[in-house]
């Protein structure tokens, strides 16, 4: 039986490779932008969304493999953000979320687990 990692992320193929795990990439086409603007649960629901929509994809091209689909999702203040496009973007973000806490919430179609919650305490150096 194939493992897929159903996902083009650096990140998760590293997390893979680096557990000597056996897989092939095939990344999910959906339109997450989509899937974003009209998604109305929190950002936890939203992470497992995108994930299993992302397993779902590719399992019907892959019939019979195991499919791996995650994603994550920026929270603050309870609302979900997108990865900044620009540098000014980021800093703006970043300036915003100064020493107010923010999570990554992280999900695959099986489970949904907040892996990574902390703190922004320092200023930006630009």
């Amino acid at each position: 039986m194939s493992f897929i990692l159903a996902s083009g992320s650096a990140s998760r193929r590293a997390i893979l490779e680096n557990a000597h795990v056996a897989f092939e990439v095939d990344p999910a086409d959906i339109d997450e932008g989509a899937v974003k603007d009209s998604f109305s649960g929190d950002p936890s629901a939203l992470a497992l969304k995108l994930a299993e929509l992302k397993a779902l994809e590719v399992s019907k091209r892959r019939p019979g493999a195991l499919v791996l689909g995650s994603d994550q999702v920026l929270e603050f203040d309870g609302e979900a953000y997108d990865k900044a496009r620009s540098v000014r973007k980021r800093k703006r973000g970043c300036a915003s979320c100064a020493g107010r806490p923010i999570i990554c919430r992280a999900a695959s179609p099986s489970r949904a687990m907040e892996t990574l919650s902390g703190d922004i305490r320092r200023r930006p150096p630009w």
